[in-house]
């Protein structure tokens, strides 16, 4: 647990990695985001091939890759915080290690603090079209 920038509105935030997170709360951000693309969880946008008409490249190689490389905000307590919906994360392209030079993992000696934002951070691919490579909100 750290104090990092929240996505999108730049505050300082208390932030967990989803791995570091309770069982439970490990178990509601799987129900709860449902953005992530990962061998476990393909999501419906997935199914509308990218704007070239090429396939989305797989963003992790599971849900458990996904929570190691994706932050939430959490309470002093280190449970998840329901007030911000918002979340990091670092695609690893496990099929597609080209893409990593947009998303470096978090101890690449090229990544950006973790204070510092990054466009399309959470979940989509470069140029997808789905989210207009910006960070935004989840259903929750």
């Amino acid at each position: 647990m750290e104090i990092r920038r929240q996505p999108k509105t730049g505050q300082l935030r208390r932030m967990a990695r989803g791995d570091e997170l309770t069982p439970e709360d490990r178990r509601n951000v799987l129900a709860f985001y449902l953005f992530r693309y990962t061998r476990d969880h393909v999501p419906a946008w997935v199914r509308n091939p990218r704007r070239e008409g090429t396939t989305h490249p797989v963003q992790f190689d599971s849900d458990a890759d996904w929570l190691a490389h994706t932050w939430f905000a959490v309470r002093a307590d280190g449970r998840l915080d329901g007030r911000y919906r918002l979340c990091d994360s670092r695609p690893t392209w496990p099929d597609n290690p080209e893409l990593r030079r947009f998303w470096p993992a978090a101890d690449a000696p090229d990544a950006p603090p973790p204070s510092v934002p990054r466009p399309g951070a959470c979940c989509s691919a470069p140029g997808d079209g789905v989210h207009a490579g910006e960070e935004h909100d989840h259903p929750v």
